[in-house]
């Protein structure tokens, strides 16, 4: 069964740091749909996207996985 799932290398976010968010999905996922609430950038199709906050504070990020025809976020 498809599952999106992903970790942080850290949870705090400095401003200016980059962040490594890394897939950790379950069911063998073939694309990755990244979204990322005041990041740079604020889309990626990266399996492991590295993100970069010109701000600090709280940022909501989504990941979307695909599989054929399956999807789940």
């Amino acid at each position: 069964t498809l599952k999106a799932k992903f970790k942080v290398n850290t949870p705090t976010v400095f401003v200016g740091n980059q962040i490594k968010f890394t897939d950790i999905s379950t069911g063998g996922a073939t694309s990755w749909a990244w979204t990322f609430e005041g990041g740079t950038p604020s889309i990626s199709s990266s399996q492991n996207p590295v993100v970069v906050y010109n701000t600090s504070g709280k940022f909501n990020v989504t990941l979307k996985v695909t599989k054929g025809a399956e999807t789940n976020d």
